[in-house]
């Protein structure tokens, strides 16, 4: 009976099911834009150090506001220990709002997770537009302290994808900091 009981528990945490989430595309070298995407791109820096991070991923959750589907992007790639970190990626166009940040620390039996509702000291969230076809330059988003913050450094991070993404067009990019 123990055993069924187990069992059947097992099953359910298993195949229980949480919102569904959307992880956005990475841009490749080769890939260019239409107008059913837009291209987000900007600097993420990171909670932790080197040795407290261990190489382990970090995400950034984006709500949909008219849709309310729930996006994810790795905003620290997996075995990387830099405290900061470029990310470019495709997404479809609306508004969009920050909503959580997901990071592990590495500790001596593993590590451990933690997760971060993302809100302004007033309690709104950060919301971002992103117009169809659009190239749209998120900035630097700070998230090494519990209170976030985001600053315009576009000139800096353009010259570095201009040259690996020659496909995509950025004189025209949107300067579209979360406010």
């Amino acid at each position: 009976m123990k055993f069924k009981l187990t069992l059947l528990l097992v099953c359910l945490c298993y195949f229980a099911k949480a919102q569904k989430t959307i992880r956005l595309d990475d841009v490749d070298q080769k890939d260019t834009i239409n107008t059913e995407r837009a291209v987000i791109y900007g600097t993420f820096v990171q909670r932790l150090n080197a040795m407290t991070s261990g190489g382990l991923n970090q995400e950034i959750y984006l709500r949909d506001t008219a849709t309310q589907e729930l996006y994810v992007f790795r905003a620290k790639p997996l075995f990387k220990s830099a405290k900061q970190h470029n990310f470019i990626f495709f997404i479809k166009p609306g508004t969009y709002a920050i909503v959580e940040y997901m990071y592990q620390k590495s500790t001596w039996y593993g590590f451990k997770q933690f997760e971060q509702q993302i809100r302004k000291p007033e309690g709104s969230l950060y919301l971002f537009t992103l117009a169809p076809g659009s190239i749209n330059e998120l900035g630097t988003w700070h998230f090494e302290k519990e209170k976030v913050s985001f600053e315009n450094t576009a000139e800096a991070v353009n010259e570095k994808l201009k040259q690996t993404y020659q496909k995509l067009d950025f004189t025209k990019t949107v300067q579209n900091i979360p406010r």
